[in-house]
């Protein structure tokens, strides 16, 4: 008779546990300071976005393996910030055009790489910028 009220005392205890870690589960991403309510929902929306289209635009050139999982690097902010580099180089001009990625949706993809947790990866630098051709 012991054996069935120790299996449940297991599964209750099982149970408990597991429900305390799930809810306590740790966010991949940082809130800005100050985001509460309503502001926080918003930033949460652009953040899920933008990690969606990373993946989709970005990540097969910039994501890195490491230990045999895919890891997305962590990009300093002014490389955030320098949407310029999208002309400068080449193969984002080919890759990352405003009619496959709008300039909102840059945005997005800025708000998911700024404000998710770190990799401690960082980005692998890009190549220098070729000079534009020469016109006779």
């Amino acid at each position: 008779m012991r054996t069935p009220h120790l299996l449940l005392l297991a599964i209750i205890a099982f149970v408990a546990v597991t429900s305390r870690c799930t809810s306590q589960k740790e966010l991949a991403y940082d809130l800005p300071p100050g985001t509460e309510g309503d502001s926080a929902t918003a930033f949460v929306e652009h953040w899920r976005k933008g990690k969606v289209l990373y993946a989709l635009n970005c990540g097969g050139c910039h994501d890195t393996l490491v230990n045999g999982r895919k890891v997305v690097p962590d990009f300093s902010l002014p490389q955030l910030l320098d949407y310029e580099m999208r002309y400068q180089y080449p193969a984002h001009d080919d890759r990352l055009r405003e009619v496959d990625v709008s300039i909102a949706e840059l945005d997005d993809i800025q708000v998911y790489l700024q404000y998710k947790k770190r990799s401690g990866v960082p980005v692998a630098p890009l190549p220098k910028p070729q000079p534009p051709p020469k016109v006779n």
